[in-house]
């Protein structure tokens, strides 16, 4: 049996409503930035080996899948905020990210604005 079934919830940002994915576990949160931008989340398979031993969650970015920009800006700043959106909504103070590709530029800039509230980083094909 892989992991456990994600939950889907929507958490909202100032500037969007994401369509976050929620697999539970046992241990500190995992958060996976799939590639991109522009296509939706396809991170399930990594997500389901974490969890039930890591929260794993995962997320469509800002415009595509389930998610939407509310102010139809794609900036470095709001992918940044988005992160650290869910980053509150899942109640922890600091995050283990995974990134892939794009996700994985995405993970180090958020490091980067919030080495705090960061955990760890794992980077797959990251630049």
């Amino acid at each position: 049996m892989w992991g456990t079934a994600a939950e889907e919830v929507r958490v909202h940002t100032p500037t969007s409503e994401l369509a976050v994915f929620v697999h539970d576990g046992e241990h500190e949160t995992v958060l996976l930035l799939h590639g991109g931008p522009g296509v939706p989340d396809y991170l399930e398979p990594v997500a389901s080996l974490l969890a039930p031993g890591r929260r794993a969650a995962r997320f469509d970015q800002r415009g595509v899948g389930k998610s939407v920009a509310l102010n139809g800006s794609y900036g470095i700043g709001d992918y940044i905020a988005d992160v650290d959106g869910i980053r509150n909504y899942l109640g922890v103070e600091r995050i283990h990210l995974f990134g892939h590709s794009w996700g994985g530029l995405l993970a180090q800039l958020y490091a980067g604005a919030y080495p705090d509230r960061t955990a760890s980083l794992f980077l797959c094909n990251s630049s």
